[in-house]
């Protein structure tokens, strides 16, 4: 089941000194999949991003000559769980950057608002739900399309500069959107993937990389108090520094933590869990035995699943002989996807505001994903969306059981 040999481990471990994979990537991280030089090539086009793509920062009352919007805003809109929505929301984002001229909002209140949970690093890299009811509010409907499905051929052909601009349309709406590595090949965004130097990006995760350092690496305020007890979990900073400086101090593991090896673990199919438990004890063994204390944060789809999964790592057998460290998300957060309604009925939410109430029964399912993307190292399940979109906000090495198999583990490929 061990992926690889106590001695290539070891190796890793003793490697250097950890540096937080946040928006200067944690260079020191021995199993950040970044090097130096990608380390680079991506911070660079960080940069060319936020010094060029200035059509999110068009003044209220002016208008951009597109306004792209990621839209939930009814049941109907099939959004799908978080994991499909950051998916879509990248896509998106990429859209509106290479069609020059092109600004992206928001525009999801269905369960939440997204602005409620992240923000955007700068803050003028994306608009809000609310400059997206602004300009829909003074909007003539003959300027405005509805497409439900922007799909991959799609993407990868047509001249959209061309096409909405002869129709007129002044923003577009749509909910689902498929992968963005299909306007890598389109003709009429060369211009615009060479000014941010995406074409130099080979892989769909670096690309999302982008997207999460821009859009889902900040927490919001309100997230941000909620992810505070984590503080430590996460390297230290709840909220890393806007810096692109690679030795920025908010940007590094803090020294009272640097001793600590941690690692992710999301469980999607709970009769799993002990093989989990045992490959999260084979990668603690080796750690301890140099000296790094192990810290596992687990997380799961529901209460039961994620008891097992405690339950199956507090084993005598396996907790007596490694000193594993185990972390989660408190209880009193519900198990909310956003595809769900919501169902809470947690007394000690009772006095908040609605927004609020409706706030705190999908946290958790931020604060999980959150979390998993500032994590030293991952483990999981093939077939599970939600680790792997964290798996390539953090860019680290991440294992996965093969549900087929008798307890194998594979490093994850889809990069």
């Amino acid at each position: 089941m061990t992926l690889e040999s106590d001695r290539g481990l070891r190796q890793h471990l003793t490697s250097s000194a950890y540096i937080s994979n946040g928006t200067s990537v944690r260079q020191g991280n021995p199993f950040s999949r970044l090097d130096l030089k990608r380390q680079r090539l991506l911070t660079s086009v960080l940069a060319h991003i936020r010094t060029g793509y200035v059509a999110n920062r068009t003044p209220p009352y002016d208008t951009p000559p597109l306004l792209v919007l990621y839209s939930c805003n009814n049941t109907e809109s099939r959004c799908g769980p978080l994991h499909d929505r950051l998916l879509s929301v990248t896509s998106a984002y990429f859209f509106s950057m290479l069609w020059d001229g092109a600004a992206f909002a928001f525009d999801m209140r269905v369960p939440v608002k997204f602005e409620w949970y992240f923000e955007p690093i700068p803050g003028y890299m994306s608009m809000t739900t609310d400059h997206a009811d602004l300009y829909l509010g003074r909007a003539d409907a003959a300027t405005i399309r509805r497409v439900d499905h922007m799909e991959f051929t799609a993407l990868a052909t047509e001249d959209y500069r061309t096409q909405l601009k002869a129709d007129n349309i002044r923003i577009l709406q749509t909910s689902r959107w498929d992968n963005w590595m299909a306007m890598r090949n389109n003709p009429s965004m060369s211009r615009s993937r060479d000014k941010y130097q995406l074409n130099h990006l080979s892989s769909k995760s670096e690309w999302f990389w982008v997207a999460s350092r821009l859009l889902f690496a900040k927490p919001s305020s309100w997230l941000a108090k909620h992810l505070t007890p984590y503080r430590n979990l996460m390297g230290g900073y709840v909220v890393w520094s806007e810096s692109l400086s690679f030795m920025d101090p908010a940007n590094m593991i803090t020294p009272a933590i640097s001793d600590w090896f941690r690692i992710g673990i999301h469980m999607i199919q709970k009769d799993s869990a002990e093989c989990l438990a045992s490959r999260i004890a084979s990668l603690c063994s080796t750690a301890e035995d140099l000296g790094k204390e192990c810290h596992i944060f687990l997380s799961s789809t529901s209460r039961e699943s994620l008891d097992r999964l405690r339950k199956a790592i507090s084993l005598p057998e396996l907790k007596d002989h490694h000193r594993i460290q185990v972390h989660t998300v408190a209880e009193h957060y519900d198990f909310s996807e956003l595809n769900t309604a919501p169902k809470s009925s947690n007394s000690a939410w009772t006095l908040m505001s609605a927004e609020d109430r409706l706030k705190s029964t999908y946290a958790r399912i931020f604060m999980d994903w959150m979390i998993l993307s500032r994590m030293d190292y991952l483990v999981g399940q093939e077939g599970d969306d939600f680790l792997k979109t964290a798996a390539w906000a953090a860019q680290v090495r991440t294992d996965l059981l093969h549900l087929s198999s008798n307890c194998q583990f594979q490093a994850m490929e889809d990069w």
